[in-house]
């Protein structure tokens, strides 16, 4: 007869190191959201600022399209990192609710959110880096 094979589970330190990790990682993904808000508030302030020279205005938009990408990534970045111990996390502690049911359901979650804030904020730096390249007479 073959033995049903034991799971060991870890200390409680090394449980506690892992889910410090895990938030952690989370909080630097909302951080990075916080920065990509300020960059944009700044890079569309900044465009109106120097409306009298749309070309000006319009590489401001375009770099800030650039960060705005490039936030993405790292958010991206930070979520695959953020999950690749959730698996043994809901092994070692299945009980536990990462993301709690709400009683009516979600419209969205968070990550999706966050897809649809990038996206949006990069759309509106090309759609206006656009209009100052191409209508620069209606913008002043």
């Amino acid at each position: 007869m073959i033995e049903p094979q034991q799971t060991t589970r870890p200390d409680d330190s090394t449980l506690s190191i892992m889910m410090s990790h895990f938030i952690h990682l989370d909080q630097v993904m909302w951080n990075r959201v916080q920065w990509l808000i300020a960059i944009q508030t700044a890079a569309i302030g900044g465009a109106y600022a120097l409306k009298s020279d749309p070309h000006n205005s319009a590489v401001v938009l375009c770099l800030c399209a650039f960060v705005t990408v490039i936030l993405l990534l790292m958010m991206r970045r930070d979520e695959v990192i953020r999950d690749a111990n959730l698996p043994l996390l809901k092994t070692l502690h299945p009980q536990f609710t990462f993301s709690p049911k709400c009683s009516k359901g979600a419209p969205l979650k968070g990550r999706q959110l966050n897809g649809i804030l990038f996206f949006s904020f990069l759309l509106i730096d090309l759609f206006g880096a656009i209009i100052f390249v191409t209508v620069p007479a209606t913008i002043k």
